[in-house]
């Protein structure tokens, strides 16, 4: 039965990890609009 709730663990680790990297990427992108929205006005943005 160890290895049951082993398993589950690894379960829910590695669904929190997906949902980590939804959140990850959303956030780069909402970054990415925000750059490229204010490039005009920031000079130390990368020009992408």
């Amino acid at each position: 039965s160890d290895g049951i709730a082993v398993s589950n663990e690894v379960d829910k680790l590695s669904t929190e990890n997906e949902v980590l990297r939804r959140k990850l990427a959303h956030i780069k992108e909402q970054y990415r609009q925000f750059q490229q929205a204010n490039a005009s006005d920031n000079p130390w943005a990368s020009p992408t």
